[in-house]
């Protein structure tokens, strides 16, 4: 477990290139219901155009962006990592890892480009993938991953999907931070198909210790847009709206197939993006 650890780039670019870098099925495995909303951008020579290598790679990322982001903003749920690394014999660093790899396989079942119905098929190959290259994993801790990567994007359900574990109350909300962490990343990634982005949806928006922290997560949700402009992967030009309403306009709406392209076919997308984030300086959020 502890080589998986020290070699997280590696781990990642395997996850990626085993379910991120393959044509989605012919046909789903599900009826589906129709939904009007729902586009297709096909490029030649990328198998997963909008849910592919570069979508999971950067939600991944965002992870610890969020993380780090939290704990400068002294969010006391971001401290909660200390109690789990307690409970369950890991440092802090460890645990974002394995936040940071559910979050790896949060598209990894999916068969189509258009909404996700299938979180829990995804939550599946995460917990197969941890039974078999993390077995000395704490199987309650294991048992979490995997519950809020399959119900990411609904508390309640999470909460309720905890009861047979017999947590208190404190401890819900320290495991419902690694949920917030995966969900949050997820929906930052969605500026990238989106003409108008709304910060309320973030989990982080609506943390009452993070209320006077409005202008910071703003300034953070900018630094994302930016990013992914700085690699050519906005399909729309995207507004961000504050929680105040006030509109903060795209600055680049461009779209490039080849940077495209290069980057899903890169061997190693996952350490790419990372060379990428490294060049914007995120501790700077004012």
């Amino acid at each position: 477990m502890l080589n998986l650890f020290n070699h997280f780039s590696s781990t990642a670019e395997f996850i990626v290139e085993h379910y991120y870098k393959i044509p989605f099925p012919e046909y789903p495995s599900k009826e589906l219901p129709y939904n009007p909303k729902e586009f297709t951008i096909n490029i030649s020579g990328i198998n997963r155009v909008v849910h592919g290598a570069m979508h999971a790679s950067r939600v991944s990322i965002y992870v610890k962006i969020l993380h780090d982001f939290r704990s400068s903003c002294l969010d006391p749920l971001a401290k909660s990592l200390i109690n789990l690394s307690l409970e369950f014999n890991l440092t802090e660093s460890q645990i974002i890892h394995l936040i940071q790899l559910a979050a790896l396989f949060h598209d990894s079942a999916r068969e189509n480009e258009g909404v996700d119905h299938w979180d829990k098929e995804s939550a599946d190959k995460l917990n197969i993938f941890l039974q078999e290259h993390y077995k000395d994993l704490n199987p309650v801790f294991s048992d979490v991953l995997v519950k809020a990567l399959c119900f990411k994007d609904k508390r309640q359900e999470f909460i309720t999907a905890l009861l047979p574990l017999n947590l208190t109350a404190s401890q819900v909300e320290e495991m419902d931070y690694i949920r917030q962490l995966i969900a949050d990343a997820d929906c930052l990634d969605i500026i990238r198909i989106r003409k108008n982005f709304r910060m309320k949806f973030l989990n982080i928006c609506n943390s009452e210790e993070l209320k006077g922290s409005s202008d910071k997560v703003l300034n953070l949700v900018k630094k994302i847009r930016g990013l992914i402009e700085m690699q050519k992967d906005m399909y729309f030009p995207c507004n961000i709206i504050a929680l105040d309403e006030t509109i903060h306009v795209a600055e680049d709406n461009s779209f490039s197939e080849q940077m495209k392209i290069g980057y899903e076919n890169d061997p190693n997308t996952y350490q790419k993006i990372i060379n990428d984030v490294n060049l914007i300086n995120w501790g700077e959020q004012s």
